[in-house]
């Protein structure tokens, strides 16, 4: 199971969800989409590429404006959505919280996880990913998030 999410324009959205399908077939997989619209005119979307169906009352909380989202189906979901900041780490998941009032995306990757998760900018749209091997041309190349990193994207 793989994850992706866009950030950006309404009109990056469909290109977006193309890109997904493709991938998907690619790997002999199936996507799973879903988006919301934010406060400023932007859309978050946001998906897995999979054999089943994704369990998104697992992987996904929604409250008031804002979204928590474990990209894995790790056995430490439940502590990383439960917890209400990235801080402390309880849990080895990697954890994308999303305001749908302002777009602001901030990733928490706990320094001990064996995952990946990788981002990209371009004209003020944004794709997150955990497969490298997503290729979306418009958005430039994906870079790995790191401590460092992630720091300066805030």
């Amino acid at each position: 199971m793989f994850f992706f999410a866009f950030l950006g324009a309404p009109t990056g959205e469909p290109r977006w969800r193309e890109l997904l399908s493709r991938h998907a077939e690619w790997l002999g997989l199936r996507p799973y989409a879903f988006s919301r619209a934010v406060a400023d005119g932007r859309v978050f979307a946001f998906g897995w590429v999979s054999l089943r169906p994704p369990d998104t009352h697992a992987l996904v909380r929604e409250q008031g404006s804002g979204l928590t989202i474990i990209p894995l189906d790790t056995l430490t979901r439940a502590q990383a959505l439960a917890q209400e900041s990235p801080r402390g780490f309880e849990t080895n998941a990697i954890r994308m919280d999303v305001s749908l009032l302002s777009g602001e995306v901030r990733v928490a990757v706990p320094i001990l996880t064996v995952e990946q998760f990788y981002y990209a900018n371009s004209g003020g749209d944004w794709v997150f990913a955990n497969d490298l091997r997503f290729d979306d041309p418009h958005a430039g190349q994906l870079r790995r998030t790191a401590p460092k990193a992630l720091a300066s994207c805030y």
